[in-house]
Formats: C-alpha cells, structure tokens, sequence
C-alpha cells in the first residue's frame, strides 16, 4: 500500500475530515517517482557500461526494468533493453562541438510502466576518465527535491572537486535554491521528480590541437574547443562542465576561486521559467520566441534566488569564503547589467536586433531594465513573478494565443508584465525612451497590463472546504 493510499484510508475512518484546499498547483501528493543511476556516462568508443539501475528519490535500488525510447543508434548501442540488465555500448566518439546525448526512458516497477522526465545523459569522449586519474569515484547526494551527482576524486590533477561541493555545501544550496524558486513561481519541475544534477566532463582542445577524427586545428580565438558544455538545462539533469583537458578556468561547475553560483542558478531558472514547469507558462512561450528573455529571466529569477539567500543567513548559512562570492557575484552581475541597460538607452535603444550583440536588446538590457524597476519598487520582483505563476497562466494565454511568431507582440508582454508589477502604466517609457512599437499593438498591451492589473489586484482565492 502507498503513503497516499495509507494517509486516504487513515482519514476515512474518521465521521467527517474538513480540508481546506487551495487552488495552487505547487504542492500535491506526488506519485511514486524512480530515477536512473548513474545519471551520467562518461565513455569512450567501444567500451560498454555497467549496469544502468532503477533508484528511488533515496538512492536505495528498486527492481524493475528499463526501455531506453529513443537514441541515436550510429552512436552508441543499447543492449538488453527492456530488462534489468540494460548496459550502453558507445559506438562514436564526440566530434568539435558534441555534448553528449540524452537518452529518454520509461521503467516498468511492480508491474506497473512509470515514463521518466529524467534522461540519461551519454558522453563519449577521445580519452577514459582514467586516462586523468588513476580512480574515479562517484557520489550521490539526495535531498528533498533534488540530489547531486560528483567525482570524489582529483581529474587531470585539478583540485579534489569533491572539496568544492563539501566547502561549500553545495546539496543544500542547490535545494536551497530550488524551494526559493519553487516559492517564486508556485511550481515545480519535472511533475514532481527531484531536479537532479550532475558534474558533465568536457575535453576542450588547447589552440591548434587537432580533435579525434577531425582534420583542421581549431582557431585560437575559439572558445568552444572541443566536447565542452558550460551550464545545460531544459532537461532533468542539469549539466555543469568540467573541463579535462588544456584549460582547467573553462571550467562553469567551479573555479579555483569557487563555486559558480550564477551559473547554477541561473541554469535552474531556466527550468522554472520554462522547460521544466508540465503547464504551459506564458513565461514558456516568450522565452521561445526571445533569446534575449530566455536568458534575461533565467538570471534574473538566478539573482533573486542569490538575494534571498544573502539577506537570510540564519535560515541559508554559508561558511564566510562561499558567501563571499555569492554576494560579490551578485553584486557584480548588479552592475554590470544595469550598466549595460543605461548604455544600451544611451545608445539609441534599439530593439531591432535580440541577439547577445554588445548594444543589443540582449539578455545584461533584459535584466539591467528589470534590476532598474526594482530598485524603484521592493516588491517589484514579488508581483512580475506571480504574473508568470501556473495559476494565472489560462488568462494570459488566452490574450497571446495568436502571436505566433510576431516578435513585436511579444515585445507587448514584456511591457505589460513589467508595467504591472512596477505599478505604473509605462506605455510611454517604453515607446519613447525603449523604442518598443506600442501604438502598432497597443491593443495587444492594453489588454495585457489590464489583465496582469486585474491578477495582482484580485483577492486571494478562497479556500475550498471539502468533506473526505
């Protein structure tokens, strides 16, 4: 009998059990959940894997069978699919710019077929990890919603990474991290599954050198040499890199200074802004269309997470050295992104281009704009949030269904979202001084901002009071 079905008779033998329901989608009683272990494979052409095994969200093994649904067949080989017994053997090794491939799967447990959100991420790389170090050992850390995946051994003669995560507690940030972002959103990723990540190592090739199977160096100036990934999200894993070869600071797992707390949470926002939420966000369709909202709001909801955990240390403590750099980091980013939206103002505010251009409507303009109007509202974050959360989301898309692919209409909820949660009806700010086309689709905007009005003026939703 399950924890729910046990709780739901406990309950009945009970004359009456008033509940009091809210109508908010984050938390529910969640159905079992199974996860792939390892997480990640690091092989190289022709070797086979170990066993790949059921767990649940505690790490403990689970029998049951896996079916690997869909990969690349010239690549790798699966082998006793369907079975307990599944092992991948790599077939190619990564060519330039490869990053692995991410296998979908579905386990079979009690008879019952449970489809994973989670995917089984395959590198194959030009050299064996033991090609850089005489063992590597692998830890998995699990904690309420999520779990980490480590070496606790020294790569290529690089600091022991396992010191970084234990220096500075990174499990409990990134769970940290996760429920503030949770809080944010009203939501949770993967329907439920523990957000799962892992340490992905990358071959970047030094200036010059020629990669396996490649016939030209690559150019000096390149800094995507080789089998490399920096921070990887839209999926459950989150990738960090860790590069093995040449240059140990293109590292975005951690540096030698430490931790790359941007990175991190900046590659979780993006599962909370867009690919990891089941519902369809009106936060999901913008950042499709926009990479300069895509990136824009993964950081900026990344900066608030930062925030939180700085001006609450009793409830999120950190040791001096790690704080440290998470404040600075913060700091920094502050900065530079609201300097680079003043320029880009300065500049003639031009909206024609969304690419990551120096004086572009880039992803540092998104978010400097945004830091701008909090630093003019405290609770400017709180409200432009709450505007993107499930709850509301049936509202507004009802109101952006026929954008399509007009970049300009998206533009319209962009302004509107901000209007709202600064309070203040900026239609002209953003024609005359941000140069968006506001009177070409000034319906599309009034029509928003009355609605994001209409949401952060509402009443709260009265609970629901059922009988069990």
């Amino acid at each position: 009998m399950t924890k729910h079905n046990l709780l739901k008779n406990l309950l009945k033998t009970t004359i009456i059990f008033l509940t009091v329901v809210f109508l908010i989608p984050k938390i529910a009683l969640a159905a079992e959940h199974y996860y792939l272990y390892p997480p990640v494979l690091h092989m190289v052409n022709g070797e086979t894997s170990a066993p790949i095994i059921i767990t649940d969200g505690n790490g403990n093994p689970v029998a049951g069978s896996i079916n690997f649904i869909s990969y690349n067949s010239s690549v790798m080989r699966v082998n006793n699919n369907s079975t307990d017994k599944v092992t991948i053997t790599a077939l190619q090794s990564e060519t330039r710019e490869g990053m692995g491939y991410s296998l979908s799967a579905s386990v079979v447990v009690g008879g019952e077929n449970y489809p994973l959100r989670q995917q089984l991420v395959v590198r194959i790389l030009g050299n064996p990890l033991s090609f850089y170090t005489s063992a590597v050992g692998y830890q998995m850390v699990w904690k309420t919603h999520t779990a980490v995946y480590y070496p606790n051994s020294s790569i290529n003669g690089q600091n022991n990474i396992q010191n970084y995560v234990v220096r500075d507690n990174l499990p409990n940030v990134l769970e940290w991290a996760y429920q503030i972002q949770s809080d944010i959103t009203q939501a949770q990723t993967w329907d439920g599954e523990k957000q799962i990540y892992v340490v992905d190592f990358g071959e970047v090739l030094a200036p010059g050198e020629v990669a396996a199977g490649e016939g030209a160096p690559y150019p000096n100036d390149d800094n995507r040499r080789g089998s490399h990934v920096c921070g990887l999200s839209g999926m459950n894993p989150v990738r960090f890199g860790w590069n093995i070869r040449y240059n140990g600071w293109k590292n975005c797992f951690a540096c030698e200074y430490g931790s790359h707390w941007s990175v991190y949470f900046h590659e979780l926002g993006h599962n909370f802004m867009a690919h990891g939420v089941s519902v369809t966000m009106p936060s999901l369709k913008l950042v499709r269309q926009l990479s300069s909202y895509s990136e824009g709001l993964a950081t900026y909801i990344g900066m608030q997470t930062s925030k939180k955990i700085m001006d609450n240390p009793a409830t999120y403590p950190m040791d001096a050295s790690p704080r440290n750099l998470l404040v600075n980091t913060y700091n920094n980013d502050k900065t530079n992104f609201k300097n680079d939206f003043n320029n880009w103002v300065a500049g003639g505010a031009s909206i024609s281009t969304t690419t990551t251009d120096s004086g572009s409507f880039n992803p540092n303009v998104v978010d400097g704009l945004l830091l701008t109007k909090e630093g003019e509202r405290a609770d400017f974050p709180d409200r432009f949030f709450k505007l993107l959360q499930p709850q509301y989301a049936d509202q507004t898309n009802n109101l952006i269904s026929s954008f399509g692919s007009t970049k300009e209409r998206w533009h319209m909820l962009f302004a509107a979202l901000t209007s709202a949660a600064r309070g203040t009806d900026l239609y002209n700010e953003f024609r005359d001084t941000y140069h968006f086309p506001m009177d070409q689709y000034s319906t599309d905007y009034n029509n928003l901002y009355n609605n994001f009005k209409n949401i952060l003026f509402a009443p709260p939703p009265m609970p629901i009071v059922t009988a069990i």
